[in-house]
């Protein structure tokens, strides 16, 4: 049997995709005991999720407003993406250069090849792949302190991923860039799967920043 997810972690899921979708727009406010009625739980993991995302800074709290939505900045993804990039280079360096599992890397190397060659074109399945290899990378690398920190950007690490993907002519080159990340790791060449890695985090960033 199956163990059921904590409230706070199901809440957390629920409140983020309505961040995410625009069911809450930036600048509205968020107020707990509301939040708790829509999801029908009390309000104690209601308020462990808002203090979650205001850590994530997808909520901040306003003198005499309250907790709002949060308007993302342009320095605040640039901050964003500068630790991405230096986590996520050294997890790829890291998984690299110890026992990984091959055949899932491998497979995610088959996938984006096909996704950069315009045989994968579906949003859902392209999305869902790239946050899967990104949690396997991070789980693969060993260092449990890489995986804590990203936690507590979870949901806009998830939307910025997605903003990227739905830009046109996006698919083919992160295709492009996660086979070549897969190689490198698959070669056990941690310089190259940091290099590829870092490469595609800026990439990314760029195409978001160029695209707001």
């Amino acid at each position: 049997m199956a163990k059921k997810k904590p409230l706070s972690d199901e809440a957390y899921e629920k409140i983020s995709e309505w961040i995410m979708d625009g069911t809450f727009k930036p600048g509205e406010a968020l107020v707990e005991g509301e939040l708790a009625a829509k999801l029908n739980i009390s309000r104690t993991p209601v308020r462990e999720v808002i203090n979650r995302l205001e850590t994530e800074g997808l909520l901040e709290r306003i003198p005499h407003r309250g907790v709002i939505v949060a308007n993302i900045s342009l320095q605040n993804i640039k901050d964003f993406f500068e630790i991405r990039e230096m986590l996520e280079g050294l997890a790829a360096r890291k998984t690299a250069g110890r026992q990984f599992p091959v055949e899932k890397f491998e497979f995610f190397h088959d996938q984006f090849g096909k996704i950069a060659e315009g045989e994968i074109t579906d949003a859902a399945v392209i999305n869902q792949l790239s946050d899967e290899f990104h949690d396997q990378l991070v789980e693969s690398s060993g260092n449990v302190r890489i995986s804590q920190i990203l936690s507590n950007y979870k949901t806009i690490l998830r939307q910025e991923r997605e903003i990227a993907n739905t830009i046109p002519g996006r698919y083919p080159i992160m295709g492009r860039e996660h086979r070549d990340i897969c190689k490198a790791i698959l070669d056990r060449d941690e310089e190259a799967a940091e290099k590829k890695m870092r490469e595609h985090i800026i990439s990314t960033r760029n195409t978001i920043l160029l695209n707001l």
